[in-house]
């Protein structure tokens, strides 16, 4: 099976209909990344470039790529945040922040603008079901009030356990193990220099 890299079509953001036309109209990305499909292990690959946007449609796009075995990557220069890194990111069989990009998480939020503990808890659960711990990301959407962004730049994102490199790589966190970051946390001492 030949790789694809596709572009996001996140990049107005998760709006109404978004999923629809990702599953009809995939577009191939540009020239500086076709080098990084070999990486991501023959999977489908999914650029980020998007602030995020309805949950709702976040969710229906993570289910067209569950049935292609989809995976994700934030290129250099490029911001995935909100939704976007929460629940597309995430929800990738390997999933990378290459240096230079960044992803951004916080609380989701109600109508009203209030802080929604169970899109929260849905948005950890959607995370561990492809292979995050709930931690990882309930800790996060718990702390950042939903008009706040906690930002994390790769090495960040390794060391916090949300990136999920494909074998062969000497990044990020195995499946299974205690990220770094969360771990000195735990521990009480300092988390690890950005």
């Amino acid at each position: 099976m030949t790789s694809r890299l596709f572009e996001c079509p996140l990049a107005c953001g998760l709006s109404w209909g978004k999923a629809k036309s990702f599953q009809e109209t995939p577009r191939a990305y540009g020239q500086p990344y076709t080098r990084r499909i070999e990486i991501l292990g023959g999977n489908k690959t999914l650029a980020l470039n998007s602030s995020g946007g309805l949950v709702s449609e976040a969710m229906a796009i993570v289910a067209i790529m569950d049935e292609a075995n989809v995976s994700t990557i934030v290129p250099p220069n490029s911001i995935c945040g909100s939704a976007c890194a929460q629940v597309v990111f995430m929800a990738g069989r390997h999933r990378v922040v290459l240096d230079g990009g960044k992803l951004g998480m916080h609380s989701c939020t109600t109508s009203t603008g209030e802080r929604s503990t169970l899109c929260n808890d849905r948005v950890a659960l959607n995370a561990v079901a492809h292979g995050t711990d709930y931690g990882s990301v309930m800790a996060f959407t718990e702390y950042a009030a939903p008009n706040e962004i906690i930002s994390f730049n790769s090495t960040d994102a390794d060391c916090w356990g949300l990136t999920r490199w494909p074998p062969g790589f000497n990044r990020g966190i195995k499946q299974g193990d205690i990220a770094p970051c969360v771990l000195q946390s735990i521990r009480g001492g300092a988390v690890p220099a950005k």
